[in-house]
C-alpha cells in the first residue's frame, strides 16, 4: 500500500509527490518505518504527506504537509497551486480534494509517525481525537485543515484518483481553469469547480462521465483539448473491469 504518487509539477514548475500510508505493516516492512512514541503512530518516514522534490528530483524532498492516507492523484489548480484527492479509509470517510501548503494537516493521523523528523511542518500537531463528526472535530482541534471538497460517497465516486485541470482555454467545453478528477471503483471522472473565499480554496463537484471499460487512475490533456483517460484494473475492482 506504499504508493507514491506524482511526480507532477505546480505553476512555479516545483515538482510535488504524494505518499500513500502502509497498511498492516509487519516484519521486515517495520525496518525502514519511523515511531512517535508519544502517538504510538508507525509508518515509513513521510508516509502520509505531500512533499516537494526540487531541483528535477537531484535534491532531498521538502517535506511541506501531511495527514493523508491515500492521496492517489495530484495537480495543479488554475492559479498555479497544487491540489490532491484522498481515498475513503480507516479514519477517512469519503473522499476529499485537499489545497496542499505548508504545515496543513487533513486528519489522517498515521501520517504523525514523521512529525518530529527534520524539516517536519507538523511538530506540534496531535494528539487526534476519534469518533468526532467533522465539524466538531474542526472545532475541538484546530490544527485540522478542511478539504477544499467532499465527494459524496457514491454519489460521487468511491475511491478519487488523478487531478486535471482544463488548460484548454475552451476548446474542451465551458470548463477552462476547472478541475477533473478520476474515479477508480466507479469507473468514472467527476468535474470540479474551485474558488478562493479570503484565502481559503473551496468549491462543488458534478459528475462529468461514466461507462468507462474500467477504473479511470490517470487524466491527461492534449494540446488540442481533448482529454485521454488511463485506464486500469489491477488491484481493486471496478465498474466494467
Amino acid at each position: 500500500h506504499e504508493y507514491a504518487y506524482g511526480p507532477k509539477p505546480d505553476g512555479d514548475g516545483t515538482f510535488w509527490l504524494t505518499l500513500n500510508t502502509g497498511l498492516n505493516l509487519k516484519d521486515e516492512h517495520l525496518a525502514g518505518t519511523v515511531l512517535d512514541a508519544a502517538l504510538g503512530y508507525r509508518q515509513g518516514a513521510w508516509r502520509g504527506w505531500a512533499v516537494e522534490a526540487p531541483d528535477a528530483g537531484e535534491g532531498a524532498i521538502v517535506p511541506v504537509c501531511g495527514g493523508l492516507r491515500s492521496p492517489s492523484g495530484l495537480g495543479r489548480g488554475a492559479t498555479g497551486e497544487m491540489f490532491a484527492t484522498d481515498q475513503q479509509g480507516n479514519w477517512v470517510a469519503t473522499n476529499s480534494l485537499v489545497h496542499l501548503r505548508r504545515g496543513a494537516f487533513f486528519g489522517h493521523p498515521e501520517s504523525l509517525a514523521s512529525r518530529g523528523l527534520p524539516g517536519s511542518t507538523l511538530a506540534t500537531v496531535g494528539p487526534v481525537v476519534e469518533g468526532l463528526p467533522w465539524p466538531e472535530a474542526v472545532e475541538r482541534m484546530p490544527f485540522l485543515t478542511p478539504p477544499a471538497v467532499w465527494f459524496p460517497y457514491r454519489t460521487a465516486g468511491q475511491s478519487a484518483t488523478d487531478v486535471m485541470l482544463d488548460a484548454s482555454g475552451g476548446r474542451f467545453g465551458p470548463f477552462s481553469g476547472q478541475l477533473f478528477v478520476g474515479e477508480f471503483t466507479q469507473a468514472a471522472v467527476q468535474r470540479v469547480f474551485l474558488e478562493e473565499v479570503d484565502g481559503v480554496w473551496q468549491g462543488a463537484c458534478f459528475p462529468f462521465r461514466s461507462g468507462f471499460a474500467s477504473a479511470v487512475l490517470r487524466l491527461a490533456q492534449a494540446d488540442d483539448g481533448s482529454v485521454y483517460a488511463g485506464l486500469t484494473n489491477r488491484g481493486w475492482s471496478s465498474l466494467g473491469g
